[in-house]
This record gives C-alpha cells, structure tokens and sequence, in this order.
C-alpha cells in the first residue's frame, strides 16, 4: 500500500484504547521491535478513505480487532508535528498530522500481530513512564483529559 502523501503531510490515526480492571483504568500500548511503547495506529495510505477507516485498519493489522469488537470515539485532538521519521526516505522530513480517536468496550482481547513486538496494558502512570517519544506523552496526556 502506499503512503497518502497527496498534501505532503503524513495523516496519522492513533487510539487511546482502555478497559477498566478492578477499578482501575488500564490504557493499551504497542511496543515496537526497536523498543518503543507506542499509542496503536498508523499511517493513511491511499487506499483508505479516511482517518476512521486507516485506524480500523491499523487495528486490524495490528491486534487482530473489527469493528464489531470495540467502540470508536473521534476527539478533537489533532497535532502536527516536525520530523518524526528517521526512516522509510519517504517520510524523512515530513509534517505528521496525528489524529487521536478513543476506543473501548472491546469484547475480545487483543493479540499482538508480527507487526509489533507485543502489546501491554498499563496503568496511566506506567503509559507516562513508558514513552520514549515525547509526542505520544503528549496526545496520551491530552486524551486522559477528554477521558476525565
């Protein structure tokens, strides 16, 4: 699939996913090969016909989960953000929008695909703790706003 790059800047879709568990808000990150706890998502190619349906992708490819498996919430909460790629060349030096949806009621547990390096669920003070990026601090940190 290739990359919708149609106005120069890379559209990203993003979810907060949480569960409650024994009173407690537990959130869902991704953790990548290179050791990074990322929010589950991606980028728009293409072929899909907008934010929603990249995530419901993304989602999909990711962790095995449809549509029918969760609720999705758009937000408001949209960022821009400089230069987050290293690599593939080209998304070197590329805007990333990065869009935050909010998803949960999920009635199946997620199964990390060959995508990522596995998922956890984590409290919203071990999610703070565990980015290594500081835009994923910063949208986590917005979206436990909306979450109230």
């Amino acid at each position: 699939m290739a990359l919708d790059l149609t106005d120069g800047i890379i559209k990203n879709a993003r979810a907060l996913i949480w569960k409650k568990s024994a009173g407690n808000k537990l959130f869902l990150l991704t953790q990548e090969f290179s050791g990074y706890f990322t929010l589950p998502g991606g980028c728009k190619d293409l072929e899909d016909p907008d934010l929603i349906s990249t995530l419901r992708r993304e989602l999909e490819e990711e962790l095995g989960l449809h549509p029918r498996d969760y609720s999705m919430q758009e937000t408001d909460i949209k960022k821009e953000y400089e230069n987050l790629y290293d690599i593939p060349a080209e998304r070197v030096g590329k805007k990333t929008l990065i869009s935050l949806f909010i998803v949960s009621g999920l009635t199946k547990e997620p199964s990390p695909s060959d995508d990522i390096k596995s998922i956890t669920w984590m409290t919203a003070e071990e999610v703070s703790n565990a980015f290594n990026r500081p835009h994923f601090k910063e949208l986590f940190d917005l979206a436990i706003e909306k979450l109230g």
